[in-house]
């Protein structure tokens, strides 16, 4: 949890933890686990900590048994953990706002406006900031006049996430507005 943290702080939960970039101090693996077995534990996704003489202890792979492909890595966990708590966090503030076609768009700009810093941070990749993410909350484009009367904001957000291999996340949420 310390690296984690450490690693967190100086680079984002985007960047991988392992490596040796990310020294463990005063922390050594209490199994030695031959070379021809690490690959192995790896590809099954267990976080392997390695030993190499002389340069200390490290994360030797970011992998973690949930999920498959992309979404199989500790950094890409993180990193959408942290967008989908920074955006719902962000949008409390339009609970009481009305419902329309201005909060809308100012939901979309906000959201757009932290992607964009997520993005020169090196969180989620493209070469232009509309390859990176894209945001979207709307009658006819993510919420219909039922939503609305229901006081139901809706948003969608993608996100071109990094890593190997490079996946798209798609998710959207639903803001309960507290003036209806």
């Amino acid at each position: 949890a310390g690296m984690i943290a450490s690693v967190d702080a100086g680079s984002g939960p985007w960047s991988d933890p392992s490596g040796y970039g990310h020294l463990l101090g005063g922390v050594e693996p209490q199994v030695m686990v031959p070379n021809s077995q690490l690959s192995g534990l790896v590809a099954a996704g267990v976080t392997v900590f390695a030993n190499a003489l002389g340069r200390g202890t490290a994360v030797a792979s970011g992998g973690t048994l949930a999920g498959t492909g992309g979404t199989s890595y500790l950094s890409t966990h993180r990193t959408i953990g942290t967008i989908e708590k920074t955006i719902i966090v962000g949008m409390e503030f339009f609970t009481f706002a009305a419902n329309d076609g201005t909060t809308w768009v100012s939901v979309t700009e906000a959201i757009s406006g932290y992607l964009q810093s997520v993005w020169t941070s090196g969180g989620i990749v493209g070469s232009k900031a509309t390859d990176a993410y894209s945001v979207s909350s709307g009658l006819g484009t993510t919420m219909t006049g039922e939503n609305v009367l229901n006081g139901e904001l809706i948003y969608a957000v993608t996100a071109r996430l990094g890593g190997a291999p490079e996946m798209f996340w798609e998710w959207s949420g639903t803001l309960v507005m507290g003036g209806v």
